[in-house]
């Protein structure tokens, strides 16, 4: 009875300090703070890409040269490849947070499953504040040093099929005004700190759009899947004054 008592007692030794030693070697937003100090400064660089002609590379590059951190916000992930990306980032202990919209318009069904199977691989992930319609925002950052923003859901269609367009861009005041737009939305935040070059909606987009349009010279070229808003139509009527249009 004894020796069965200390075979127990042993077992249960065994499975605490397994758990402490898989607490103490996950990441946490704490470490990567630490690891941002390690990094070199980069270049500022910005690069645009085109889908589905560039393909993984421009995603799967940032995602894997990550030495601390990513940050990404995402109306639909789906794509194999992109998933095992990031499982293989967070397997070598880069710190990975998603956020993921719940309920994606004509979606057959939400996106539980790819969340269970983030959040096994050890990531942090959440929805989208319910106070959005949708959070359609696509982007993510890297290190705090790089980030990729663009209207493309990281999905099969997305990297094989869709007509798609992205930016990666260094210049650390884009990167940083993504960041604080990821945090905010992180911690359900209303106000977004830093804010000002960078075009946000619900909160500044309308207004840049338009002061976009309002200040052309020669010519407005828009590439758009969907273009409902009166205001912007009013203001492109309103360019009749030798501003060529391309639609």
């Amino acid at each position: 009875m004894a020796r069965r008592l200390l075979i127990i007692s042993a077992l249960v030794a065994v499975v605490v300090v397994g758990a402490w030693i898989v607490a103490v070697q996950r990441p946490s937003s704490d470490s990567s703070t630490h690891c941002y100090a390690t990094l070199s400064p980069q270049t500022s660089v910005t690069s645009v890409y085109v889908q589905p002609d560039d393909g993984y590379s421009p995603v799967l590059d940032e995602i894997n040269q990550a030495h601390c951190s990513i940050d990404l916000s995402m109306y639909l992930l789906s794509d194999r490849v992109v998933i095992e990306a990031l499982i293989n980032a967070a397997n070598r202990g880069i710190v990975v947070r998603v956020i993921l919209e719940r309920s994606p318009f004509n979606s057959y069904g939400g996106q539980e499953d790819v969340v269970a199977e983030l959040t096994t691989a050890g990531m942090e992930v959440q929805w989208a504040s319910d106070r959005f319609q949708f959070s359609h925002a696509k982007y993510m950052i890297v290190d705090r040093q790089s980030a990729i923003l663009g209207n493309q859901n990281f999905t099969g269609a997305g990297f094989n099929s869709n007509r798609e367009f992205g930016v990666v861009t260094t210049e650390p005041s884009v990167v940083m005004q993504a960041a604080a737009v990821f945090d905010a939305d992180w911690k359900g935040s209303i106000t977004i700190e830093g804010l000002s070059t960078l075009v946000v909606s619900p909160v500044n987009a309308r207004a840049r759009i338009l002061e976009l349009i309002n200040s052309a010279d020669t010519s407005i070229w828009m590439y758009a899947e969907v273009c409902a808003m009166s205001g912007s139509r009013r203001h492109w009527i309103g360019q009749r004054r030798g501003v060529s249009m391309c639609v």
